[in-house]
C-alpha cells in the first residue's frame, strides 16, 4: 500500500488500477509484485511494454547459463583491477588491498594518502558495507559521521576489519566539472550495461546515471540515490527515479536544483567507449554493468557486475541483449551435440 500510495503521486495512477494491474503482471506474466515497481510499470503504458519484459529471475538464469570462467574476474575487484591494468584500461587504481593474509611488515609500512579514501568489501554489491573517510587536513585526520581517527587509529581499524574479509583501500576522487550539479560532493557514477556478441563484439544495452543524494558514501537506491536513464545517441537524460525514503520522481536534483530531464552528458560518447573497449578483455562473460566515473582527470572504470541490476526499469526485448543471448545459447547447445 505504501508503495502504491507514493507512486500514485508520480503517475497519477490510483492504487486500485496498480493494484489489477500488477495481478496481472503476477499471474499472467508470472512477475514478483515488487518487480512491479522496481520497474516503474506504474509509469508506463502497461500493456503495450509487456511484451518486451524480462523478469530478473529470468535474467539471473540466463546469466547463470551463459556467463563463462571469467565471471569471477568481474566478481571480485582485485582480480578485476589486475585485468584491467594488464590490459591497459583507464581503471580507477586502489592504494592495496587488505585481509587477514596481509603481514606485519606491510601493516608496519603502511602510510595513508593524506585525502579522502574509501574503503571497500573486494566481494561487495550494492553498496554493502562501503565506508568513506574524510581527510581534515587541519587536523591531520580522517573523519566520518561519529568518528575521528589519525593515521595510527584508521590503520589499526582498518587491519581490525580486514581480519574478517578483504577490503581495498581507494582514494575518493572528484566530479568532473560538468557533473557538479548533480551532487554536494559524493562520486557520481555510471552504469552501462553490455552483451558480447560472440561475432559481432560487444553491442551496447542501456545506459544510466547514478546520483548521489546528500553526503551517502555510495550513490545505490538502497542509500537514498536516484537513477536516471540516458539515450545513448544523444546524451539526453530521462528524470530520475528513488525509492528511499519514498518513491519518487526527480526532474530536478532535490539538492542542488540542477536540471536532469532533458539535460545532455557531453561525456556520453567517451563513457560508451571505455565500456564497450573493457567488455573486449573479458569475451567469456555475455552480460556485464560496468560502473564508471567522470573525474576531474577523464573517465575510468570503477568494477563490472555480472548481475547487474534491473532496477531502472529495462525492458530488454527493447534491446539486443534477449536475441543475443539466445543466439549464444542456441550455438552451444549445437556444438555440445555434435
Amino acid at each position: 500500500m505504501r508503495y502504491a500510495q507514493e507512486s500514485a503521486l508520480v503517475s497519477h495512477r490510483s492504487p486500485l488500477r496498480q493494484f489489477r494491474e500488477m495481478c496481472l503482471f503476477i499471474y499472467w506474466y508470472g512477475g514478483d509484485p515488487l518487480e512491479y515497481y522496481d520497474r516503474k510499470l506504474y509509469d508506463e503504458d502497461f500493456r503495450s511494454v509487456m511484451g518486451d519484459f524480462m523478469s530478473q529471475f529470468e535474467c539471473k538464469l540466463l546469466a547463470g547459463a551463459l556467463n563463462g570462467a571469467g565471471s569471477e574476474s568481474i566478481r571480485d575487484k582485485q582480480r578485476f583491477e589486475e585485468v584491467c591494468l594488464k590490459d591497459g584500461l583507464a581503471v580507477l587504481e586502489s592504494n592495496c588491498f587488505l585481509s587477514a593474509e596481509t603481514d606485519s611488515a606491510f601493516w608496519d609500512a603502511l602510510e595513508l594518502p593524506k585525502n579522502d579514501l574509501y574503503v571497500k568489501p573486494c566481494g561487495g554489491k550494492k553498496g554493502q558495507g562501503i565506508e568513506r573517510w574524510n581527510f581534515e587536513s587541519h587536523e591531520n585526520k580522517w573523519s566520518q559521521p561519529g568518528r575521528t581517527f589519525d593515521e595510527s587509529e584508521l590503520c589499526n581499524y582498518l587491519r581490525q576489519l580486514s581480519a574478517a574479509g578483504r577490503y581495498l583501500l581507494q582514494p575518493a576522487v572528484c566530479n568532473h566539472p560538468s557533473l557538479a550539479g548533480y551532487s554536494v560532493g559524493p562520486m557520481l557514477s555510471f552504469r552501462i550495461i553490455t552483451v558480447c556478441d560472440p561475432k559481432r563484439g560487444p553491442l551496447l544495452v542501456a545506459g544510466y546515471l547514478a546520483l548521489p543524494r546528500g553526503n551517502s558514501a555510495t550513490n545505490h537506491e538502497d542509500y537514498g540515490g536516484m537513477v536516471a536513464k540516458f539515450d545513448m545517441q544523444t546524451g539526453l537524460l530521462d528524470a530520475a527515479f528513488s525509492y528511499v525514503p519514498a518513491v519518487e520522481k526527480h526532474c530536478t536534483h532535490p539538492d542542488t536544483g540542477a536540471v536532469i530531464e532533458g539535460a545532455r552528458l557531453d561525456c556520453c560518447p567517451d563513457v560508451l567507449e571505455l565500456a564497450l573497449k573493457a567488455h573486449r578483455s573479458f569475451p567469456e562473460v555475455v552480460s556485464i554493468g560496468w560502473d564508471i566515473v567522470y573525474t576531474t582527470k577523464g573517465v575510468y572504470l570503477l568494477e563490472g557486475n555480472t548481475l547487474w541490476g534491473l532496477d531502472p526499469g529495462l525492458f530488454l526485448g527493447r534491446t539486443p541483449y534477449v536475441r543475443t543471448c539466445l543466439d549464444i545459447y542456441d550455438a552451444r547447445r549445437a556444438s555440445s551435440s555434435v
